[in-house]
């Protein structure tokens, strides 16, 4: 009984986490299209002239829990956040679980589905632009590893301010 509840219980939970990114992807489409929507003119309107404004940075910053490192989940998450990272955001990546391979100096990990580069030089390019990536000395443990075997950068700290930051208005959390 046990064994068949198991990989039910595992369709579970992928499903959940693919409508999650499902409706995080269509709740960013749809916002985009409703506010180009809203500030289209009309057909009939008067050209405007462009203004020498540049345009505004996204607000916020964006929090990201990677849990897997399959190469097009955790592709897709590094890829993302690479994105908001250009566009101004502020990113902080998790990696928690099996997650936390991905901050490991050797991890022999297939590369992104994504962008065809190896996981962990995603990662690094994260960290030069200013990314923070934490690693749970909790995921250290459950890997079996010790701090030494993380590249540089990686932060080990989870402190009460970082909870704090994860709940201010403008703050985004995903999951993958």
């Amino acid at each position: 009984m046990h064994t068949s509840a198991t990989p039910h219980l595992r369709f579970r939970v992928v499903a959940l986490r693919r409508l999650a990114l499902s409706a995080a992807l269509f709740g960013a489409t749809f916002a985009a299209h409703a506010d180009s929507a809203a500030t289209a003119a009309p057909a009939h309107a008067h050209p405007v002239p462009p203004t020498a404004e540049a345009p505004a940075k996204p607000r916020g910053a964006l929090v990201i829990f990677i849990t897997q490192i399959d190469p097009m989940i955790a592709g897709h998450a590094l890829h993302f956040a690479e994105h908001m990272q250009t566009e101004g955001r502020g990113v902080t990546l998790f990696l928690i679980g099996e997650g936390a391979r991905l901050a490991l100096r050797d991890p022999r990990l297939e590369p992104s589905i994504v962008t065809e580069a190896p996981l962990n030089e995603k990662l690094a390019e994260l960290l030069a632009g200013g990314a923070r990536v934490i690693v749970t000395p909790f995921s250290l443990k459950g890997l079996g590893v010790t701090p030494e075997a993380l590249v540089p950068g990686i932060d080990l700290r989870c402190d009460p301010a970082l909870h704090d930051h994860m709940f201010e208005p403008d703050t985004r959390l995903m999951v993958w």
